[in-house]
């Protein structure tokens, strides 16, 4: 029945389109996402290229549009507006949608027994979607045994025969694009995770959306009685 309940929590709830997403974005936010991508092209671009003065440039642009992006977003009157328009309807909505979905399968919001069972169930049933689980040790092996000499070797000839002042270059150029891998990769995660690891995400979902019921009973409770009114 678990599995049911699940099934039916993906295709009535977790209806996720990145396009849809996109599209709600404000206007400084898409030119933010649509900033980062096309620099962090041209960052690699001139990373392949020997370009250490066009590299920079575009680092320092990057940074720029950061910290507008950063202003902006942190302001009262944007805070507010995310708050009220964006987080407290989509949080109702979600909340009065998973009510109905447990009301469905007779399950009382009311009986915090009743909700902690289905939470430790999905917990179980994580550990049976985490496809990644067994990759993490071959994971580590490669990386120890295979990508860390190479790393070395490549490293060893990018230095050899290079004067005080190349090298200082060639390092600090180094270290700049290991810090935008790291930013790049952790930003995308999420993308990596809902591709190789969707069912386990989605879980995870489902069980702060019962822990929302769960630890705010007089809302739910109230949203209850709207659907019951309806």
């Amino acid at each position: 029945m678990f599995n049911l309940l699940y099934k039916k929590y993906k295709n009535d709830i977790l209806k996720f389109s990145a396009w849809e997403e996109f599209k709600k974005l404000r206007f400084y936010e898409k030119a933010f996402l649509i900033e980062v991508i096309f620099c962090a092209i041209l960052e690699y671009f001139f990373a392949f290229i020997s370009k250490l003065n066009g590299f920079v440039v575009v680092l320092v642009i990057l940074l720029f549009c950061f910290i507008a992006f950063k202003v902006k977003r942190n302001k009262t009157e944007e805070q507010n507006r995310i708050i009220y328009e964006v987080i407290k309807p989509e949080a109702t909505k979600r909340m009065q949608q998973m009510i109905v979905l447990l009301k469905e399968f007779n399950i009382d919001i009311s009986d915090d027994q009743q909700l902690d069972r289905l939470i430790e169930r999905a917990k179980k049933e994580q550990i049976n979607y985490d496809v990644l689980l067994d990759l993490k040790a071959p994971s580590v092996s490669v990386a120890t045994y295979i990508l860390l000499p190479a790393l070395t070797l490549f490293l060893q000839r990018l230095f050899e025969k290079s004067g005080l002042m190349e090298m200082v270059q060639r390092i600090l150029l180094l270290l700049v694009l290991c810090g935008i891998a790291v930013v790049v990769i952790y930003s995308f995660s999420n993308i990596f995770k809902e591709l190789f690891n969707k069912d386990f995400r989605n879980l995870d979902c489902f069980i702060k959306d019962i822990e929302d019921i769960r630890d705010f009973h007089n809302k739910a409770f109230l949203i209850k009685q709207e659907i019951n009114g309806k």
